[in-house]
């Protein structure tokens, strides 16, 4: 497999970004405003059965001041918490809001994961996790207190399992808690569409599996066959219509056949050019790489890759550097959406009031 030349910003799958600076996640997410994902219909499963039936794990998203209590704390020999699945779908969740519940201060949460995972889950054991963030909570005394933490996480999951793994002190009894919000949104929208200005890296494609299919919203796919023996790229520029976008994130999916010419790292560059009149034309700011992408043999199966960008750009370019095997042919893709909202606007008008930092202007 030929080796690509390295590019930064590098996102690596399923740890995209996590030694960012905590900064970087209120600037990725600036435009998306941060909301309680989780809502008390939603599925939850308790760590175990060890809680009094009236203050159950339901409690831990019921936007009340009920409380979850488990027993499993004692002494703090195990661990207590839960799994929950937003009914909304997959979230991009970068806090968590804790509030203390109604008595013994002893035994709020002091150590705490969040983890998340995007299997099917039917108990607090099932599936496989990836943590996203563990958080210490300083003891307090007050009662019904909630306080927010963030962290940096730039991957969208299904299911989230949050876990208390120590108490504010060691305690004879048990875990509470009033209620956990997981602090995120909803994936961003795709900001391009079918009736986009696209252009194609180069004209070698078939007539019927064309660039056009990158972005057409169906299962029809974009072949190209510059990628023989992996010697060349391939790839296509986009003008999303809706004017100058700001993404964070691409969702790439896999095309009916052949795995081995699937994406394997692909890069994403914006442009605000004015005239972009093909793949080559402009001068273009790379904004994120995403190489290992882990091989599948899913067909129509779609994987969401999220990315710290703070520039609004009026055209992309996605290019593909490596298909999953070196392969005699080429590279395929079903679809690539590109994540996103539309530039920030300007929040101030002529009539806001305004106080000069001085009276010291003409008239």
């Amino acid at each position: 497999m030929r080796k690509a030349t390295p590019t930064l910003p590098t996102l690596k799958w399923l740890a995209l970004a996590v030694a960012l600076p905590a900064f970087m996640t209120g600037a990725a997410q600036a435009q998306y405003a941060l909301k309680n994902v989780v809502q008390p219909t939603d599925p939850i499963i308790a760590s175990s059965v060890n809680s009094p039936a009236t203050e159950n794990v339901k409690n831990a998203i019921d936007g009340g001041p009920a409380k979850y209590l488990n027993f499993d704390m004692a002494n703090d020999a195990k661990t207590a918490g839960f799994i929950v699945t937003p009914s909304v779908g997959s979230t991009w969740v970068t806090g968590i809001g804790i509030e203390t519940a109604n008595d013994g201060p002893e035994r709020d949460p002091a150590v705490m994961t969040l983890e998340g995972s995007d299997d099917t889950v039917t108990n607090y054991a099932d599936g496989t996790w990836t943590l996203i963030s563990t958080v210490n909570v300083p003891a307090v005394t007050n009662r019904f207190y909630t306080r927010s933490y963030t962290f940096t996480n730039f991957v969208a999951y299904k299911s989230y399992r949050w876990t208390t793994l120590q108490t504010a002190s060691s305690n004879g009894c048990c875990m509470q808690v009033a209620e956990i919000q997981l602090l995120g949104t909803a994936l961003p929208k795709n900001v391009v569409q079918p009736s986009d200005q696209i252009f194609a890296s180069s004209v070698n494609s078939p007539a019927t599996e064309n660039v056009k299919n990158a972005i057409d919203g169906g299962p029809a796919k974009y072949l190209n066959f510059d990628m023989a023996n992996d010697a060349k790229t391939a790839g296509f520029a986009v003008t999303p219509s809706v004017g100058a976008t700001l993404i964070n994130g691409l969702a790439i999916e896999t095309a009916n056949d052949g795995p081995e010419r699937d994406p394997a790292s692909v890069t994403v560059e914006g442009s605000n050019d004015d005239t972009i009149t093909n793949y080559t034309d402009g001068s273009w700011t790379m904004i994120a790489a995403i190489p290992n992408i882990p091989a599948i043999t899913n067909r129509f199966f779609s994987r969401t890759f999220l990315f710290p960008n703070v520039t609004p750009y009026k055209h992309y370019r996605w290019t593909t550097l490596l298909t999953a095997l070196t392969n005699t042919c080429c590279m395929q893709v079903a679809e690539v959406e590109f994540l996103g909202s539309g530039a920030p606007k300007n929040v101030i008008v002529p009539s806001d009031a305004i106080i000069a930092s001085s009276v010291n202007s003409p008239a």
